[in-house]
């Protein structure tokens, strides 16, 4: 998996985030896209410290996988205007997918800047 480019969100805005996973396995290398299929995801942001990023995310979001026959391997997630109103500085995020029988994986992840909404009064 890739480490994505930082994200910049405004504090106090509603975000969507698309992200798309790929198949991995060893006869497709990443070629196709997953079939998420029977999959849940969840979305975390956690703050970072002097040493890292802590493991105790301070928002999670579930995220929709989308329909498979039209959009294989896309999932969304949805963080609403009340949730990074108070968010300021530096974040990391992930995307974490389960199988429903115990097995899970990260699927994506970066960092994130909240920055001062100037369109608020």
């Amino acid at each position: 998996m890739k480490h994505n480019p930082k994200l910049t969100w405004a504090q106090g805005d509603q975000h969507l985030l698309r992200v798309r996973v790929r198949d991995l396995s060893l006869d497709r290398r990443g070629k196709e896209n997953a079939d998420l299929t029977g999959y849940t995801a969840k979305f975390a942001l956690s703050l970072y410290g002097k040493k890292g990023y802590f493991k105790t995310p301070v928002l999670v979001v579930d995220a929709v996988i989308l329909d498979q026959s039209t959009n294989k391997g896309y999932l969304t997630v949805l963080v609403e205007s009340a949730d990074t109103a108070p968010l300021s500085g530096l974040y990391h995020w992930q995307v974490e997918i389960d199988d429903g029988l115990g097995g899970t994986e990260v699927v994506a992840d970066g960092d994130l800047e909240f920055v001062v909404n100037i369109d608020e009064p």
